[in-house]
């Protein structure tokens, strides 16, 4: 967790200042250049991403080494920054920065968090351990801006050179305190170390032949095919629910508080009061709602369907509210939409007995899982982008604007219906086991 908030928090001090960067240097093409360098990182991020979680199981490259090598990443995107005011070239220098997985939304780091927390963990604690990182992160979103702010009061300018000195800290924290890769003999039996104990028996490596580099890049895609194939078809569900959140929260990830700013007329304290609500709701629902509701044996499957309502109302409110002060007071309906994403990795990363290999390939199976986030969100902010453009231009009754966040939670109804399913076939099984 300290190593996803030391990342985090200096990316987040910026956000403001860029926002208003790219506002001022992109006038109206704003939600263009925005929205295209995002489906480019998408299209760039999804291999590596799943190539990254590939390489970061124990027994391959191993975490500690593709988060140190992520980490180092999003630190030189912040160098950039602080030596340039150009937005194209801030841009551009993200969009590259997507091949290592750490574009602008650093979503290989907390994906390879999440599978080494499964190296370790117990299978039925994933789901709260998964929710207090994603608090973590939510708390590091709302701490940051108030931060960013107390620090340009005393510095006028150079809010880019702080943030790049502060998120030094968190390559040097992966480097000198994260955990290294548990040790292979005495590793606690978790789906994760049963995988690398059955490679490990299967005999001495042949580094003459079969374990060139043609045949790692060879078995790499097989293994990242067959990790694809499990989610189509064993967690289909779980994985189109997941997909159907981040397509749509990717969609307005850089265009909601563009979009409020121009359409809303957010001032400079109304925007840092809704990313400090959805920060600081996201971060006590995440670390102590979600837990308690595991505490008490709540379904997984139930917080999966909860969260999903929740997301679609959360557009919604976006489409219809105009009043600042009432779009404040309902974000926590948004932060509550969140815990869909941690329940349905949760489901998507449970492991039976009767699961073939790559389901115990957590490194494999969540890269992947975040690779389909990547594709799906190039299709999203598109949509959006062009529906928050050119509003005006569209016939009655879809001419205000707030029709993209309403198309949004439109696009939302299969993953609400496909989790009232998942949640209903869960109770059946259980009833048909109790009897």
């Amino acid at each position: 967790i300290t190593a996803v908030v030391l990342d985090l928090v200096p990316m987040s001090m910026v956000m403001l200042s860029l926002l208003d960067m790219y506002k001022v240097q992109f006038g109206n093409n704003a939600y263009w250049f925005t929205t295209g360098s995002m489906i480019i990182q998408s299209l760039l991020g999804a291999p590596a991403l799943a190539w990254l979680g590939h390489l970061s199981q124990p027994h391959r490259l191993g975490r500690k080494r593709v988060i140190l090598l992520m980490s180092v990443g999003t630190t030189l995107s912040l160098a950039v920054t602080a030596m340039t005011n150009n937005a194209y070239i801030i841009i551009s220098f993200q969009t590259l920065l997507a091949l290592v997985g750490a574009g602008t939304a650093n979503m290989g780091m907390v994906t390879t968090v999440s599978a080494w927390t499964t190296d370790w963990c117990n299978p039925s604690e994933k789901t709260t351990l998964f929710s207090i990182t994603q608090g973590a992160l939510f708390g590091a979103m709302a701490v940051a801006p108030i931060a960013a702010a107390l620090i340009q009061r005393q510095i006028n300018s150079g809010i880019f050179v702080v943030a790049f000195g502060l998120k030094l800290l968190a390559p040097l924290y992966v480097l000198l305190r994260f955990p290294n890769d548990l040790d292979r003999d005495s590793v606690a039996l978790t789906p994760t170390s049963m995988q690398r104990r059955l490679s490990m028996s299967s005999g001495p490596l042949n580094r003459s032949g079969d374990d060139t580099f043609k045949s790692r890049v060879r078995k790499a895609l097989s293994h990242i095919t067959k990790a694809l194939r499990f989610l189509l078809s064993k967690r289909f569900a779980a994985t189109f629910c997941y997909v159907a959140i981040n397509f749509a929260d990717s969609a307005v990830q850089d265009i909601v508080l563009l979009f409020l700013k121009k359409e809303r007329h957010f001032g400079p304290m109304e925007v840092s009061a809704i990313i400090a609500m959805i920060g600081g709701a996201g971060c006590v629902i995440q670390c102590f709602g979600v837990p308690a509701a595991d505490m008490i044996r709540i379904r997984t499957e139930s917080m999966l369907f909860v969260g999903v309502v929740c997301m679609a109302a959360h557009f919604a409110i976006y489409a219809w509210v105009t009043s600042a002060i009432m779009i404040v007071i309902l974000e926590p309906i948004g932060s509550m939409g969140y815990v869909a994403t941690v329940a349905s990795m949760a489901l998507v990363s449970g492991v039976d007995a009767s699961d073939a290999a790559e389901a115990r390939d957590q490194g494999t199976l969540l890269g992947v899982l975040s690779g389909l986030r990547m594709i799906a969100s190039c299709v999203g902010p598109l949509l959006v982008a062009g529906l928050s453009t050119n509003w005006q231009t569209l016939p009655r009754p879809f001419n205000w604007p707030g029709v993209s966040f309403a198309t949004l939670s439109v696009l939302m109804i299969p993953a609400v219906v496909l989790s009232a399913k998942l949640l209903i076939d869960a109770r059946h099984s259980a009833c048909c086991a109790e009897a």
